[in-house]
């Protein structure tokens, strides 16, 4: 059995102040980042081997407040998800904050690229992506080409940690 953790918190969080993502494979932390503006702000996403536990390549972070205007990174994050070939394990983690709501709401920017990764995260298994808050703690992950999430967690900013166990292949 491998076992994928992914963890996140928002600014603010009484767990981790500037925020947090983090990724593990079967408990060896692999990618601990804090957010801020050099940090790793907004989506961050590892993709891995489910069976083998092997990382695809670097973690990638997608940072929406570098582009709230022209919703680039927020596209480009879109891009990314919809390439990724089936059978793929996607851990996505927000730190500090994902840059799809304005400033103290709940309520989404009403963008085409916030649509768009909002809908593409949905078609990924996402069910509470939708219920996504400024500055709020969101971690899932999902086999790509597969429906549904196999792990996801909210908070208002507080750390959470989407946690799962599959079987290892040969």
């Amino acid at each position: 059995m491998n076992r994928f953790t992914a963890v996140s918190s928002g600014l603010g969080s009484p767990t981790n102040a500037d925020g947090l993502a983090e990724f593990a494979i079967n408990g060896e932390t692999f990618f601990s980042q804090s957010g801020r503006l050099l940090g790793a702000r907004g989506f961050n996403v590892a993709v891995v081997d489910p069976q083998t536990g092997h990382r695809r390549e670097p973690v990638r972070t997608f940072d929406p407040w570098t582009s709230p205007l022209t919703g680039q990174a927020l596209n480009a994050l879109a891009d990314y998800l919809e390439s990724l070939e089936p059978g793929r394990l996607a851990m996505i983690a927000v730190c500090d904050d994902a840059g799809i709501n304005p400033i103290d709401s709940c309520n989404r920017h009403d963008t085409p690229a916030v649509e768009r990764v909002v809908q593409t995260l949905t078609r990924m298994g996402s069910q509470k992506i939708g219920s996504y808050c400024y500055r709020g703690a969101w971690s899932f992950v999902a086999v790509t080409g597969q429906p549904g999430a196999v792990a996801e967690k909210l908070s208002p900013g507080p750390k959470v940690t989407a946690d799962v166990m599959l079987p290892a292949g040969p």
